[in-house]
């Protein structure tokens, strides 16, 4: 399964800015750490990275190019943890 993790951020009076990484899943238990250089901007001509101090919401979304409709899985997130890089 791939999935699309997405960071949300806001800006005074616009709508949502989203930055994404997408990440292959399996069977195998592992972990991902998924960073925010690693992320690009969806849609919009955006900074090359989400600014983490505006960051409100992620969001996981399975990617339906790459599964195909009808067929089913699992995901299990066990921990999350947001932080800044240094």
């Amino acid at each position: 399964m791939r999935i699309s993790v997405q960071a949300r951020a806001t800006r005074e009076g616009a709508d949502p800015d989203r930055w994404q990484r997408s990440i292959y899943l399996d069977e195998e238990t592992r972990e991902h750490t998924v960073r925010f250089s690693d992320m690009r901007p969806i849609a919009t001509p955006l900074g090359a990275t989400p600014p983490p101090a505006t960051v409100y919401s992620l969001v996981f979304v399975v990617e339906l190019t790459n599964n195909k409709p009808g067929t089913s899985g699992r995901l299990w997130i066990s921990a999350a943890d947001l932080r800044s890089e240094k």
